[in-house]
Parts: C-alpha cells; sequence; structure tokens
C-alpha cells in the first residue's frame, strides 16, 4: 500500500556496484509527484537494483569460476609464522583491507615451467657452502584479486610468494600509482600478480594493503 505525499523525499542506500566512487556522492530520491508516478518510480528503482544486484553476483561468479570458498580460519605453520590455510586451486578465500592474508599454497611437478623432456636433467645450482649443488624447480604463481565494495584506494598493495625453504621470495608491489589503487582493477575489478617461487611443495604466500575494500583471492598455478 503506498502512501501519500510526504514533505520529505526519501533516500535509499545503494548496493555496492552502485555506489559512487570515493569523493563523490551519490542518492536516489523519489520525489512525490504523485500516486501514478510514484508507482512508477518505485518499479524503475526496484528493477534497476535487482539488475545490479544481479551484475555484482555475475562478477564473482566469472571470478571464482566454481570454485568453493574456503573459510580460511585455521592454523598452519610456515616459514616461521602461521598460516590461515592451505588454499587449493579449486578454492578462494574471502577478506577485508586494510589488512592483509596469509596462506599456504602447494605445487608440485604439475607446476613446473622448466620441465625437460624425457631423458633430460633438470638444470641445478653450483655446490657451495650450505651444502651439494640441487636442482633449480620454478613454479609460476598468479595472485588474483577481486574488489568489492571499494571505499578508499590506500597507497600500498604488496604480495609475497616464498619458495619452498622459505630462503627467498618473489614480490610484486604497488605504489604511487596515478589515480589511485583503484585503477589496477580496470572495468572487471581484478588486480592480478604474477609471482615466481621455487621449490616443489608448500610456499608461503601474503597479501597486504592500506586500502579500504573487500576482496576475494584466488592463486593460479601454471
Amino acid at each position: 500500500m503506498f502512501e501519500g505525499p510526504t514533505d520529505k523525499a526519501p533516500e535509499y542506500a545503494l548496493p555496492p556496484c552502485m555506489e559512487a566512487l570515493p569523493g563523490q556522492q551519490m542518492r536516489v530520491v523519489v520525489r512525490p509527484l504523485g500516486r501514478a508516478h510514484t508507482r512508477l518510480t518505485w518499479c524503475w528503482l526496484f528493477a534497476s537494483l535487482s539488475m545490479c544486484s544481479a551484475a555484482c553476483r555475475d562478477a564473482q561468479q566469472i571470478f571464482t569460476e566454481d570454485r568453493l570458498e574456503n573459510l580460511c580460519t585455521g592454523h598452519v605453520p610456515t616459514c616461521g609464522m602461521v598460516a590461515s590455510c592451505v588454499l587449493g586451486e579449486d578454492q578462494y578465500i574471502r577478506g577485508q583491507f586494510p589488512g592483509g592474508a596469509t596462506v599456504v599454497v602447494r605445487t608440485d611437478e604439475r607446476h613446473r615451467p622448466d620441465t625437460p623432456p624425457p631423458g633430460q636433467q633438470a638444470p641445478t645450482e653450483p655446490a657451495s657452502e650450505q651444502g651439494p649443488e640441487r636442482t633449480t624447480v620454478t613454479a609460476n604463481m598468479l595472485v588474483r584479486l577481486l574488489l568489492i565494495d571499494p571505499r578508499y584506494p590506500g597507497t600500498e598493495l604488496r604480495s609475497r610468494g616464498y619458495d619452498n625453504d622459505c630462503g627467498n621470495f618473489d614480490e610484486r608491489l604497488d605504489q604511487e600509482v596515478p589515480g589511485g589503487l583503484f585503477e589496477l582493477a580496470g572495468g572487471d575489478g581484478v588486480i592480478d600478480h604474477a609471482l615466481v617461487v621455487g621449490g616443489d611443495g608448500d610456499h608461503m604466500v601474503t597479501i597486504f594493503s592500506d586500502m579500504n575494500a573487500g576482496y576475494l583471492l584466488r592463486v593460479d598455478l601454471d
């Protein structure tokens, strides 16, 4: 049942995908211009919000690609720290910046871009005082973030992938981005960080940012 005109035009909260950019203001106002006009306005408003909500869900569905959400609330010792979970290739996690996440990603011979042909040996590093020569094994990781409800771009986005022995790490650091860190996400809202890690087995992967935004995180292995 619709109420009659009032002196104050009601305002309605927008879903994340319709919110204004930082520093801007946006609102939807239904003006009391008669009962028929009000009905049409309500129909337009509900249809618009429904379409936008579906678009937001579709973006997350496209990003997750039928992966399962890992609640990532455990305690996994790694590299002298504690990760929240082992993140599989068929999983993703949900988080909130500012802050970050620490997970473990496992690799094996399937993820070696430099696996030699049958009958050939893998390249080796020369022997050193620390021990004998060891096989050089690397894996390519793609750390992918889908930003949700971005509010403040912050000044830093950092991701690290550690070798299986925790001795070295590969890092991607984004700072002083013209227009802010949100510019890195582009039209699809996704930020990619490519990392190369050494050795088969468990690798600690960390992300950190001072931006204010929710995110979905997945790690693809090449």
